[in-house]
């Protein structure tokens, strides 16, 4: 990086005179090697003095300075804005366990324990509620939306050992925002909230949990190849010639969506309606004489059935540009929450979870509109206080702009 603090160390040669004459020698270049280094990070105290001033006459009316809202982000709390912010993107973003952090902060000389740590996190939570409601009321003017769901293991009480299973339900935006919402069952009663009032396509899996949610004249079910084609890896088996066959015309739709990529979204519906639509009857032709050959009870016969039964919504794709082959792309957003997972194991409490989806919502959506979330979560944390709550979408991560960039 250019913008890196550089410091310069200038060695002189041992002699600078010459041996020969004595002459003072002259300086006619220089060799340089760089050396990349790293200083720790710095916790500072940071004292806000509120001076307060008096007539030196009368000796009366004392003014007295005030803060900026921006300078307390919790009320009677000491930890500032930048510290705060740090703590999250540690357990949230590099899937640092606070009990990780308390140790760390000790090797620098500062107690801070782990239930101060989540205590600061909590009442950050509480703030940006506003802007994660935002963010699904934004999400949801988008006419395509891909959604899945991942287990959380919760404490619900103070027993240890206690834990119950949760659910991280995301929906995501493509291409550059994805929201998470806790909730302690995978219901259908879940998406049905969440996507209360939503018209268009959601690509999903075949999880029936959000059939209730898909209505002919409002919003349409887009299905996943990826999940068609995982189905003939696992139950091929013993099969594998007739399961290989089925793969390798998947394949050839992927090679067309990979001619695809990069060109407008008209032009990509064109090309696949010239190229796709014959592979994917072919394809279907397949399926349908294999699934006719085979027993009831063979492996096979399972992946046939999943393909068939969702054949109209795997043709979807066709038939707008917009639309992807398959959910791979909300995959990879629910990667962070299992890396998370294997490290602190478990939420706290049901409000931890509901907790942690607000900062993964706001730290994934960032990294999808490749801004460092640092810059953007320290930028609205300062702003928020005083932003008109009306305007909040202009907090959004792929709205925001910096406020020393006004």
């Amino acid at each position: 990086r250019k913008d890196l603090p550089r410091e310069r160390i200038e060695y002189l040669p041992e002699e600078t005179t010459c041996s020969c004459c004595h002459e003072e020698l002259r300086r006619i270049g220089e060799e340089v090697t760089e050396e990349l280094d790293y200083i720790p990070s710095q916790l500072i105290v940071r004292e806000h003095v509120k001076v307060k001033l008096a007539c030196p006459r009368c000796k009366d009316g004392v003014q007295t300075g005030k803060l900026p809202p921006e300078v307390q982000p919790i009320e009677r709390g000491r930890a500032g804005v930048g510290l705060i912010v740090y703590i999250m993107l540690s357990k949230y973003c590099d899937h640092l366990p606070l009990f990780r952090l308390e140790k760390m902060f000790a090797r620098e000389g500062i107690e801070i324990a782990r239930q101060r740590m989540w205590d600061w996190l909590a009442a950050i939570a509480d703030q940006l509620k506003s802007l994660h409601r935002a963010l699904l009321a934004e999400m949801l003017l988008v006419y395509y939306l891909q959604a899945d769901e991942t287990t959380i293991k919760v404490q619900l009480g103070e027993e240890k050992g206690k834990l119950h299973t949760g659910y991280f339900w995301a929906v995501h935006a493509p291409p550059n925002l994805v929201y998470y919402r806790y909730a302690p069952t995978r219901a259908g009663e879940v998406p049905l909230k969440l996507f209360d009032g939503y018209e268009g396509v959601i690509q999903t899996d075949l999880y029936a949990g959000y059939n209730a949610v898909f209505l002919p004249e409002t919003c349409k079910r887009l299905a996943c190849f990826a999940h068609v084609r995982r189905k003939f890896i696992e139950k091929g088996g013993a099969s594998g010639k007739e399961s290989n066959d089925i793969i390798k015309e998947i394949a050839k739709l992927y090679r067309v969506e990979k001619e695809a990529k990069g060109i407008g979204f008209e032009d990509r519906a064109e090309l696949r309606k010239r190229k796709s639509l014959p592979l994917l009857e072919a394809l279907f032709s397949k399926i349908e004489n294999l699934n006719q050959r085979l027993l009831p009870q063979h492996p096979l016969k399972e992946a046939t059935e999943y393909a068939l039964k969702q054949k109209q919504e795997l043709l979807r794709y066709v038939d707008d540009g917009r639309f992807e082959i398959d959910n791979n792309a909300i995959e990879r957003q629910m990667r962070p929450i299992a890396v998370g997972r294997k490290n602190y194991l478990f939420a706290g409490s049901p409000a931890g979870a509901e907790a942690a989806a607000i900062f993964y919502s706001l730290i994934n959506s960032c990294k999808l509109n490749n801004i460092n979330p640092r810059e953007y979560l320290c930028d609205i944390l300062r702003r928020l206080p005083t932003h008109p709550a009306s305007r909040i979408s202009e907090l959004l991560p792929h709205r925001w702009t910096p406020l020393s960039a006004k």
